[in-house]
C-alpha cells in the first residue's frame, strides 16, 4: 500500500491537474468591472463551457531533495471522472489510475497489483488534505473555480493586480482566495492560507493558448507548503471536450493481478 501512495501521489500529484509558472497578468484595465454576482455569473458559464478534457502533459516533481520528470496522459470528465496514465521519460509504465467517482482502482505493473475501493480522497496522498472530496478535486484539475455558487465567496476587483479576487472562508477559519483573469474568467492562482495566515498550498496557472475558443492553461504549478512538494506541468497536446466512453473511468484487469481491496 505505501508503494500506491509513493507512485500514486507522484503520479496524481503531477496531474495538479490539472496545475505552472508565470501568472497570467492582464496588461489592460476591464471596460466594465462587474458587481460579485455578475463576476461569479461569468466563472459559471466558463465552467460550463469544459465538460471534459484529454491532456499529454511533461511533469517535474520535487519531494524534498527528491526530483522525478514524467510524462502523463491525463483524461477528465466532470464532475467526478478521471484517468490517470504515468510513463517515466523512457517510457516504462509506473501507474494506471482511474475513478467514475464511486470506484477508484490504481494498477501498479512493477508490483503486478491492482488496488481498488471507493472513490473517496482518503485513497489518494495527503498532501490531498485540502479536497473535501473528487468534486472539489476535478475543477482544480481544470484550472476552475468549481464552486462559484457557494454562499461563503465575496469577489472585488482589484486594481493593483488588475484582476478579480473571490475568497472562500472555511469552517476552521482558514481562507481560500482565488485570483481571476477579468477578460477570460480563467484562474491564474489559488492558495489557502490558516487562521494564522501560514499558505497551505498554492496553484498558478500560466501561459493560456486558446482551443475552441477557450483559453486553457499549458504551464500548471503546484505547491504544498506542508509537505514541501512542487510540481510543474506543460501540457504538450490537449483536447477539451473529447467525446469519452464510460469504460474510459474503469481499468481491464490483466491475468494474474493481485486485486487488493481497500476500505
Amino acid at each position: 500500500m505505501k508503494a500506491l501512495f509513493y507512485k500514486g501521489g507522484l503520479l496524481i500529484f503531477c496531474l495538479l491537474f490539472l496545475s505552472g509558472c508565470a501568472l497570467l497578468w492582464p496588461e489592460r484595465i476591464p471596460r466594465e468591472i462587474l458587481s460579485s454576482a455578475d463576476l461569479l455569473q461569468q466563472i459559471q458559464a466558463r465552467n460550463l463551457r469544459i465538460q471534459s478534457i484529454r491532456a499529454l502533459a511533461r511533469v517535474t516533481i520535487n519531494l524534498g531533495e527528491k526530483r522525478f520528470r514524467l510524462e502523463e496522459l491525463l483524461i477528465i470528465k466532470k464532475p467526478a471522472s478521471l484517468r490517470i496514465e504515468a510513463l517515466s521519460i523512457i517510457g516504462q509504465p509506473l501507474l494506471y489510475l482511474t475513478t467514475d467517482g464511486q470506484v477508484f482502482e490504481a494498477l501498479i505493473p512493477s508490483e503486478n497489483r491492482l488496488y481498488r475501493g471507493e472513490a473517496a480522497m482518503k485513497h489518494l496522498p495527503p498532501f490531498f488534505s485540502f479536497c473535501g472530496g473528487v468534486r472539489e478535486f476535478i475543477p482544480l484539475l481544470v484550472g476552475e473555480l468549481g464552486w462559484a455558487d457557494d454562499e461563503r465567496l465575496t469577489a472585488q476587483y482589484n486594481q493593483r493586480d488588475k484582476l478579480y479576487i473571490v475568497e472562500k472562508c472555511t469552517r476552521e477559519g482558514s481562507r481560500q482566495i482565488f485570483w481571476i483573469n477579468p477578460f477570460y474568467f480563467a484562474l491564474v492562482r489559488a492558495i489557502e492560507v490558516d487562521h494564522l495566515q501560514n499558505p497551505q498550498w498554492e496553484f498558478l496557472f500560466a501561459n493560456f493558448r486558446k482551443k475552441d475558443g477557450i483559453p486553457f492553461p499549458m504551464d500548471i504549478e503546484f505547491r504544498s507548503f506542508n509537505s514541501d512538494s512542487k510540481m510543474k506541468m506543460h501540457l504538450l497536446k490537449w483536447e477539451i471536450n473529447p467525446s469519452l466512453a464510460k469504460e474510459t473511468f474503469r481499468l481491464d484487469v490483466p491475468k494474474g493481478v493481485e486485486i487488493i481491496e481497500m476500505k
